[in-house]
């Protein structure tokens, strides 16, 4: 079950940037005790699309981060036999390193 809660928000379109100024799309958020400024170059979007495209970003980032620290899903290398072996350190005139078509 999702909890309710009010969102205050202002959308403004500003010019931003040093002599070549971008117009960008601010939407300053108000939530509880919390604000956020949050930034898109899309000005056409509604605000409070952008504000659910920032929710599901956090989710993502979340959920990545666990899979990272917690489930160590990328701690795993694999390589085939099929694969050549790299020789990050070797020198560029080594005749031992295979090249394509070599």
């Amino acid at each position: 079950m999702e909890e309710e809660e009010t969102v205050r928000y202002l959308c403004l379109n500003l010019l931003w940037g040093q002599k070549l100024y971008q117009e960008l799309r601010f939407v300053l958020v108000m939530y509880g005790e919390k604000t956020a400024i949050l930034v898109t170059t899309k000005l056409d979007l509604d605000p409070v699309n952008i504000i659910e495209l920032y929710s599901f970003r956090f989710k993502i980032e979340c959920t990545f981060r666990e899979l990272k620290q917690v489930m160590n899903g990328f701690g795993y290398q694999f390589w085939s036999k099929a694969m050549p072996k790299l020789r990050r350190y070797a020198k560029k005139n080594d005749s031992s390193i295979r090249r394509n078509g070599g």
